[in-house]
């Protein structure tokens, strides 16, 4: 990979492009780290970078909301979070059987919530590892 991408007139621009590979005993996570870009007319400068590594793995995940009397509850929002890459966030609603899917959950910790109307709300933390 060529590192200089060559002269660039005042005013002008040109793409750059930064290609992320982690190994495969990379855990998952969240990394940051910095591309600083060397000038001969400018100081350095630091742009942060931050990468989210998951798994490649993933599967589906099965809930069927029943209240204390187990009858089913339709209409219930859920909500699953991971534990580790918070931002992998999921919301789903109960169809009238009271069950709900989420589809390609990568691998890892998740915590959920159930919310209902006229129910008190469920949370569990975490869950399926």
């Amino acid at each position: 990979m060529d590192k200089n991408i060559g002269d660039i007139p005042a005013g002008e621009s040109k793409p750059a492009g930064l290609f992320i590979e982690p190994g495969e005993t990379v855990p998952t996570g969240v990394y940051d780290d910095q591309v600083v870009i060397y000038s001969d007319n400018h100081t350095p400068y630091a742009y942060h970078v931050q990468v989210t590594i998951t798994s490649s793995a993933t599967g589906t995940v099965l809930f069927s909301v029943m209240n204390e009397f187990f009858v089913t509850v339709a209409n219930a929002s859920l909500t699953v979070q991971n534990q580790q890459l918070l931002e992998l966030l999921y919301n789903v609603k109960t169809g009238a059987d009271g069950s709900a899917a989420v589809y390609d959950v990568p691998e890892g910790r998740y915590a959920y919530n159930i919310t209902a109307p006229y129910h008190l709300p469920y949370s569990v933390l975490p869950l399926f590892p």
